[in-house]
């Protein structure tokens, strides 16, 4: 009996802990965006999602304690990591592991739609900014 109460407490907790499912496309760029709109998506202590907005750019920094997954949802741009440039386009997908410098500008007229996956739980204080770079702007 306390086997099966176990397993019912699991499924429960399980069931209670799952997110809404979120229509990506659905969502747009704010009429007034200067450069960078950050939208927090879902997340536990393991893991973070948001869905990012730019339209310009994003400085160079890097996390000391976490990787990131990035997806190119809408637009096209220019992600430099450890100094390496690499053309990202719609569908595009990278791994930037912890430790790793990386920076992203815009190449269109249009704002990038990315999804970023950080684990763990990425809450705005793990980014960090090489002597060379500029203070960001928005992210």
């Amino acid at each position: 009996m306390k086997t099966f109460l176990a397993l019912l407490l699991f499924a429960f907790t399980s069931i209670t802990q799952a997110q809404t499912i979120i229509h990506l496309n659905e969502k747009t760029a704010p009429d007034s965006l200067e450069n960078i709109k950050v939208e927090k998506l879902a997340g536990d202590s393991l893991v973070s999602s948001f869905l990012i907005w730019i339209k310009v750019g994003i400085a160079a920094h890097f996390h000391v304690n976490h990787s990131e997954h990035v997806m190119m949802l809408e637009g096209e741009g220019t992600l430099t990591m450890n100094g390496k440039h690499y053309e990202l386009k719609k569908g595009d997908m990278v791994f930037i592991p912890k430790g790793t410098v990386h920076s992203f500008a815009n190449t269109t007229d249009v704002p990038a739609k990315i999804l970023s996956i950080q684990a763990p739980q990425f809450d705005g204080t793990d980014r960090h900014f090489p002597p060379s770079a500029d203070t960001p702007t928005g992210y």
